[in-house]
């Protein structure tokens, strides 16, 4: 997990053993209660062979698989803009969901931080290594019948309504409190 943390920091991509490892550490997570959500993982089939593995061996399986779908040129103002709080972890959007005081958070009174993976280099490294992977990862989750694509555009509870809508037209329930999973380089 510290291995996947590090490179997160200084913004650079997790290469595939530390994130099989995190998900093989975090895999006692896979069986709760309220189900669960991977938020940009798998990034490529190889990925989603080795969670379907992991999933089999504890007698599971996928009950969707979430793409947002956003233009690039929607994606780079939702993440230069957004903020986090370091003490409590409160997310804001400079634009859409601006703390009452310019970088304090609202709770805490903390300053307010970007992380490096919003700063301009970091998001054009993401688009780029995005751009190259996600088609086949896109045809694999397809042809199993777990795609559920939805738009991203708009506020967080528009797309979180979408999301919800989305599952009214397929084989899928959400659960009891579900939550949006977002795309890797979304808010």
């Amino acid at each position: 997990m510290r291995t996947a943390l590090d490179y997160t920091r200084r913004g650079d991509t997790v290469p595939d053993d530390a994130l099989l490892a995190v998900v093989n550490d975090r895999s006692r997570c896979l069986t709760c209660a309220g189900g669960f959500i991977l938020d940009g993982f798998p990034r490529t089939v190889l990925h989603a062979k080795s969670i379907d593995l992991l999933l089999a061996a504890r007698e599971l399986t996928l009950d969707a698989v979430v793409l947002y779908e956003l233009p690039a040129a929607g994606i780079v103002p939702r993440l230069l803009g957004r903020r986090t709080c370091p003490s409590c972890q409160r997310t804001y959007h400079l634009k859409t969901r601006p703390p009452r005081t310019p970088g304090c958070c609202d709770d805490c009174q903390s300053r307010l931080v970007q992380s490096t993976n919003d700063r301009i280099d970091s998001i054009r490294l993401i688009q780029h290594t995005y751009a190259m992977t996600p088609q086949p990862l896109i045809d694999y989750y397809r042809s199993r019948g777990l795609l559920v694509t939805v738009s991203a555009h708009g506020t967080p509870e528009e797309v979180f309504m979408r999301t919800i809508d989305a599952f009214k037209f397929t084989q899928v329930a959400p659960a009891a409190s579900p939550l949006p999973v977002t795309p890797p380089v979304g808010c």
